[in-house]
């Protein structure tokens, strides 16, 4: 009997030390995330030069075809005025 205790004994020992290492592998790889908030409001993009014709000032006539991007909040002052006028086609 004292054989069989000894087997049990170890067998316990074995089966706790595995349940111990997955305890710790669990804790190990938790993932913790950050704030899901943004800091704040995107920065104005005059710095970067993208492919493309920049718009940085109101108003603003597109009379050719190709790729435009506006590079800030833009308002315009006069309030019977358009902003953006578009006179091409293929405008991007």
């Amino acid at each position: 009997m004292s054989a069989l205790t000894g087997r049990m004994n170890t067998l316990l020992l074995v089966v706790v030390i595995i349940i111990g290492l997955a305890i710790i592998a669990m804790l190990a790889t938790g993932a913790r995330g950050g704030p899901l908030d943004p800091p704040s409001a995107p920065a104005p993009t005059d710095g970067v030069r993208d492919a493309g014709t920049p718009i940085s000032s109101l108003p603003f006539t597109i009379s050719a075809p190709g790729r435009y991007y506006v590079t800030r909040d833009l308002t315009s002052a006069a309030t019977n005025q358009n902003g953006v006028t578009i006179a091409a086609s293929d405008v991007t």
